[in-house]
């Protein structure tokens, strides 16, 4: 993840590494290991009973969990606890990326919208 801002604290951090951690954990607690699939699916029903059956841990989300699809709601996440702290008017994230295997990667700037 790359951060933009306009100054940075009494310390010289743009932002307390601390508040990123405790924002993206419960993300990657909900993902981390997880089976993501989009309650729109027409067989989510079906996958989820799998999932449940095998004791997996499933993670439903409203959007297809491609890697563009997965950056970009990391993205709006984490981007809305920026706004909740009330930093959004000194800090924004420029860039996710999510990394897969050694040749997949999706990055999202949120620039455009």
């Amino acid at each position: 993840m790359t951060l933009v801002g306009d100054s940075l604290d009494e310390q010289y951090f743009l932002l307390d590494t601390d508040l990123l951690e405790q924002a993206f954990r419960p993300i990657l607690d909900e993902f981390d290991f997880a089976f993501v699939v989009d309650r729109h699916d027409p067989l989510y029903e079906d996958i989820a009973a799998v999932v449940h059956k095998g004791g997996l841990k499933l993670c439903t989300v409203d959007f297809s969990p491609t890697f563009e699809g997965l950056v970009r709601h990391f993205y709006d996440r984490l981007q809305a606890v920026i706004a909740e702290k009330g930093l959004a008017d000194q800090l924004r994230i420029k860039e996710m990326k999510v990394l897969g295997e050694l040749t997949v990667e999706a990055t999202y700037s949120g620039e455009g919208e």
